[in-house]
């Protein structure tokens, strides 16, 4: 028997020919018709043929179709079929016989069924609906069946999302769109502790190519803090896990990169931290290593002012920014001198005591002046948000705010209630307590657990019920607001008497949010949306809280 192999993708037919002169069979696709053709077969001669499906087995298999026809006078024989619409994709077979001699030939087709629908689709219901649909073949839904319910629609969101303006182009950017939304919400979905974290390490493993993260290999940086302590690396599942939507592989990426470096400073022991080089996410730090760092005596320092701000880490750039204030502590430390002349310790680096993660914004009294900072030239993505620019400029420099990386600040990012707390307690300078209100969502260890410990024994938060805090959760408009006002009357400062919402949807404020409401539009705080609606439940934006925080710090009653 003689197998002469064809591959016909979509409408492309590529013709393979028999080495033999005397006869050969050929067959492409175009759509869901297949065309086949025998030539150098005796005239006249019956020519029967088989179409087997992917899978099938040869010779006895299920078929696809069956037929006969007969060789015209040049010994040609030409027949086609129409496959049917719910046909899998895969490699299909033809079968031949003719003169007692048979032939065999392959197709790979493709079914574009959910191709042209998904381009097609006007939402991204309607994706999950094709995607759902009988007769999909196109991908393979184990992946999608494995996803939980209420993650579906995240994978039909991201599929929809990431189309181009034109459509996709082919099948195959259709196949690799929907692999990135498995993936990411795999990993969303995956529970990190216990033996969900065993489940998450199998999805992020299967599912590495796409991700762009390989954590298997060794001398890998997950290898690397796996191997320093399980408790390292389960940090990094928790963390990746906590709530977080991935828009795209290069969120997850960046977001696996910057957890990683979290993990290892936060878990580090002294002195393993200056080990850092050894991680090749490093490159996401900012150290400042230039002129100071290489005139101190005692390069350890700065490493030494991380590790005793370790508890106030969330982020990559609190890491930069405790090293390098560590750096300007040591060497200011080192260079200055005392009555005798001489030059005094730098001692131990940064005093732990009320510093936070924000270094010097800790310890203010209220009220204090703003400087008048702006984030001009600080921050590149701010077009748009103009208006937030002197306020996010005054925080950042008084080192309440930062960054999220690569000089952006993502003014219109919404903002957990967990930020939100810890933006508050170190902008109104509340003093860490272990505190005694405990909910079962904040574990002890977590970077936000001593800010919403000392917010909770202030009166400036509660939780979202009798024990659970709402870690992960965006802050609304109005519980913004209802905060910051406590943090004001804790503090002792009287903001004045409240007005009367006028909004246009003042019917949707809850009750306990009235009063603050009341207080902070009658002293410019806020101020109607669209069409004069307070959008009290609408979830605050990075921009909204930098300013309502910074205009409450110049509150001087």
């Amino acid at each position: 028997m003689k197998r002469i192999v064809l591959t016909a993708l979509l409408s492309l037919a590529v013709i393979h020919t028999s080495a033999f002169a005397e006869a050969a069979l050929t067959a492409s696709v175009r759509g869901y018709e297949v065309s086949a053709s025998l030539t150098g077969a005796a005239a006249g001669c019956a020519v029967t043929y088989t179409v087997y499906a992917p899978g099938d087995t040869l010779p006895a298999g299920p078929f696809v179709k069956a037929g006969e026809t007969s060789a015209n006078a040049d010994g040609s024989a030409d027949f086609g079929f129409t496959l049917p619409r719910s046909a899998p994709s895969g490699v299909y077979t033809v079968s031949a016989a003719a003169g007692g001699a048979a032939y065999e030939v392959t197709f790979t087709f493709r079914n574009t069924a959910l191709f042209s629908g998904i381009n097609a689709a006007a939402s991204a219901e309607e994706v999950k609906r094709l995607l759902e649909a009988d007769g999909n073949t196109l991908v393979n839904m184990d992946d999608y069946d494995g996803i939980p319910d209420d993650y579906k629609i995240k994978a039909a969101q991201f599929i929809f999302r990431q189309r181009p303006s034109g459509g996709y182009a082919d099948s195959d950017a259709l196949i690799d769109a929907y692999h990135m939304a498995a993936a990411l919400v795999r990993v969303e979905a995956a529970e990190p502790d216990g033996s969900g974290a065993a489940a998450f390490f199998e999805v992020v493993k299967k599912y590495g190519g796409i991700l762009g993260v390989d954590i298997t290999a060794p001398g890998g940086d997950y290898y690397k803090i796996d191997a320093e302590g399980a408790d390292a690396a389960k940090s990094v599942f928790r963390a990746l896990t906590a709530g977080k939507e991935y828009r795209s592989p290069t969120d997850f990426q960046r977001a696996y990169t910057e957890n990683i470096l979290i993990a290892f400073f936060k878990t580090a022991a002294w002195p393993a931290a200056q080990n850092y080089t050894a991680l090749t996410a490093a490159s996401a730090l900012s150290f400042d290593t230039g002129e100071k760092y290489q005139a101190l005596q005692d390069k350890s320092l700065p490493f030494k002012a991380i590790i005793d701000g370790r508890n106030g880490i969330s982020e990559v750039s609190d890491i930069d920014r405790l090293f390098n204030g560590g750096v300007t502590a040591a060497y200011d430390a080192q260079n200055k001198s005392d009555n005798s002349g001489k030059t005094t310790s730098p001692g131990g680096g940064v005093p732990s005591g009320n510093t936070t993660a924000f270094g010097s914004g800790a310890g203010r009294e209220l009220p204090q002046p703003l400087p008048p900072d702006s984030a001009d030239g600080i921050f590149s993505d701010l077009g748009g948000s103009e208006w937030a620019a002197q306020y996010i400029g005054k925080l950042y420099s008084l080192q309440i705010v930062n960054g999220v990386g690569e000089g952006r600040f993502e003014p219109e990012a919404s903002v957990t209630r967990e930020q939100f707390v810890k933006m508050a307690v170190t902008a109104f300078a509340f003093g860490q307590t272990d505190g005694k209100r405990k909910f079962a969502d904040v574990a002890p260890d977590a970077w936000y657990a001593p800010y919403i410990s000392t917010a909770a024994e202030a009166g400036i938060v509660n939780g979202v019920s009798e024990d659970a805090f709402g870690v992960g959760l965006p802050i609304s408009r109005q519980d913004m607001m209802v905060m910051l006002y406590r943090a004001l009357l804790a503090k002792g400062i009287t903001p004045g008497g409240a007005e009367e919402l006028t909004f246009a949807d003042s019917g949707m404020v809850a009750d306990y949010a009235r009063e603050a409401l009341g207080v902070m539009a009658a002293r410019g705080m806020i101020s109607g949306v669209g069409g004069n609606e307070v959008a009290p439940l609408a979830y605050a934006t990075r921009a909204e809280a930098a300013k309502v925080i910074a205009l409450a710090m110049e509150w001087n009653e």
